[in-house]
């Protein structure tokens, strides 16, 4: 019965279709395929987007990663091997960032270090992504400083908020800026 029933509309619909005109017959063709090459369009432009954010997403998580490696490693140093230390970090470090880094630990860091006998250490308590900008993201770190020096050997504790840019450098991220907030 249903099935009589399908046929017969899809019979009365192919002599309907039968009946057009070549003008309707090609406005008809022509309405449906804009409309596939529509639906395919939207399709493939989403499809883009949805790799974009699997792009966007993996940058950002491997800029935090780098960061929170990094900037520890970067605000951690002991007198007593400070200028090794120092050079070391200097390739963790881009741009016109690594020029104030280098200039900053030369003329104040480092001296300060050697004249008081400074210890310190950093650690990330917790951090997050602020932004992305092409192969830039910009992080939020909250930073943990324990220092001693030789007139105050109990360690003292410091926290601190750093805005921190990391930038896509070859095949690694690299800081390109640091900015206590």
């Amino acid at each position: 019965m249903i099935g009589q029933l399908a046929q017969r509309i899809w019979l009365r619909g192919a002599r309907g279709v039968g009946q057009w005109s070549v003008r309707r017959a090609r406005l008809v063709s022509g309405a449906v395929a804009l409309l596939v090459v529509a639906v395919a369009g939207a399709c493939g432009y989403l499809m883009y987007l949805n790799h974009q954010d699997g792009v966007d997403s993996q940058m950002r998580t491997e800029a935090l990663a780098a960061g929170t490696r990094d900037v520890p490693a970067l605000l951690s140093y002991q007198a007593k091997n400070i200028d090794k230390d120092f050079e070391d970090k200097y390739s963790k470090v881009t741009g016109s960032f690594r020029a104030q880094f280098e200039e900053l630990s030369k003329n104040t860091i480092i001296p300060a270090a050697k004249e008081q006998d400074l210890t310190t250490k950093a650690q990330v308590a917790t951090a997050g992504v602020t932004a992305r900008d092409g192969d830039s993201v910009t992080l939020l770190l909250f930073v943990n400083q324990s220092t001693t020096t030789k007139d105050e050997p109990g360690a003292r504790l410091d926290g601190s908020r750093v805005q921190v840019v990391m930038t896509k450098v070859d095949d690694g991220w690299k800081v390109a800026g640091l900015t206590p907030v």
